[in-house]
């Protein structure tokens, strides 16, 4: 995927977290309501490479708030403090 592209997911994915993140959703409602996106979020997570979501984040404040969330899941997820279902 080409630089400009993931700057256009990045740029996809951002303005909906911000629209979000005033409702008054806490992050455990915002994860759920974005979670139509996180294949959007792996392919950008993929494509940017080691390192690579922090440039994009560091653009998309939005989109690093998203981020953030999503590896606080993912961390939760991997030590099993939540169980998956297989």
């Amino acid at each position: 995927m080409t630089a400009t592209k993931r700057q256009q997911l990045a740029r996809a994915l951002d303005p909906r977290v911000r629209y979000l993140r005033p409702t008054g959703l806490d992050d455990t409602a915002l994860v759920a309501v974005m979670s139509d996106r996180v294949a959007d979020f792996e392919v950008l997570l993929k494509a940017a490479g080691p390192g690579g979501m922090d440039g994009l984040a560091g653009r998309q404040p939005d989109l690093r708030h998203y981020a953030a969330l999503l590896t606080s899941v993912a961390a939760v997820v991997c030590d099993d403090t939540i169980k998956v279902p297989e």
